[in-house]
């Protein structure tokens, strides 16, 4: 991969760090209105096709060619008012590149030869002036997994939820304006009890659960070329 795309990743992490702070910043941030949710929600459009970056032995990999289907959906209360909006994202998720991050070779060796799975997120509206959005992930429900030495029962992917961000960043090197969220592991569970199956990842020296960013980045998939 090519030093931009490492950096892109790195400013990623970077604006995660940031928006935790300033989520912490309390006096300081003002929610947005349902209008201006409704507004934010719609302009991510019906769809973004791009692919899923993340980060694996000291480089980073790419997987092209998913598409995320948006829906603008709304929270409301027992009488029937609307209290908020948010868009809701589906897609494939590449299953086969969790297994880089499983700590047992037999189930990790199945994980990998694994389809895509189908996947959603919602993006709750955070910050109007940025267009910046909370990207909270479903379970991804991977199903039972036999391998030559056990059977793993409803083996779910759990994510850490309420710190990271999506919507749009600016491209350095092209100045263009794509759309992202980011993911990342949290545990896994075996027949509804965490097991101790995830690998932390390493990068720039700091340990950390494996993340995943759906990016419509043109340049990853020039790179890719």
């Amino acid at each position: 991969m090519k030093k931009f795309t490492i950096l892109s990743f790195v400013a990623a992490l970077m604006a995660a760090f940031s928006f935790t702070s300033c989520n912490t910043g309390g006096d300081y941030y003002t929610p947005p209105t349902l209008e201006e949710q409704l507004s934010m929600s719609k302009m991510l459009g019906y769809s973004q096709a791009g692919g899923m970056l993340y980060y694996n032995e000291n480089k980073l990999d790419y997987i092209p060619d998913i598409v995320a289907r948006i829906t603008t959906e709304s929270n409301k209360d027992k009488d029937g008012n609307i209290k908020s909006y948010y868009a809701s994202v589906s897609f494939k998720f590449p299953v086969s590149i969790l297994s880089k991050y499983v700590n047992d070779d037999k189930l990790a060796a199945k994980i990998a030869e694994m389809d895509k799975v189908d996947m959603k997120v919602n993006l709750i509206p955070y910050l109007y002036s940025t267009q910046t959005f909370i990207a909270n992930s479903y379970d991804l429900e991977l199903g039972d997994i036999v391998t030559s030495e056990k059977e793993y029962k409803k083996v779910t992917v759990k994510f850490w939820n309420n710190r990271w961000p999506g919507g749009y960043q600016t491209n350095s090197s092209t100045k263009k304006q794509y759309f992202y969220f980011n993911m990342q592991a949290a545990c896994i569970y075996v027949d509804g009890k965490e097991e101790n199956l995830l690998k932390v990842n390493r990068f720039n020296g700091t340990d950390y659960a494996p993340i995943f960013q759906f990016t419509t980045d043109k340049q990853n998939k020039e790179n890719e070329e």
